[in-house]
């Protein structure tokens, strides 16, 4: 009943540089509240996740794409490039999208 909670259930993380089940819990349960996120995919090393609402300004954009990269730096290491590239793409994306090596 509560998709927050679903890396906690599945055991989900905590190997290379996917954090632990917990730290999923608590990312997912701040961006909920925030952005109305919802986990909508999850296999072995993907998380996809739907968006009700994008960070409105740029400075917005930045902070979230910060706490995405401690979330999971391969989205922009391996990705993005570069945090204002991340930033510019969660303004105009309903879907976020990461993964672990």
């Amino acid at each position: 009943s509560d998709p927050t909670a679903l890396p906690a259930h599945l055991r989900f993380g905590g190997w290379n540089l996917n954090p632990a089940p917990e730290m999923h819990v608590a990312a997912f349960r701040h961006w909920a509240a925030t952005y109305g996120a919802d986990p909508v995919a999850m296999s072995a090393d993907v998380i996809e996740m739907r968006v009700d609402r994008r960070p409105a300004t740029r400075e917005a954009a930045l902070i979230l794409a910060r706490e995405m990269y401690e979330y999971c730096p391969d989205i922009v290491d391996q990705g993005t490039g570069t945090l204002s590239a991340l930033a510019a793409e969660l303004m105009v994306s309903d879907l976020w999208y990461f993964w672990w090596d």
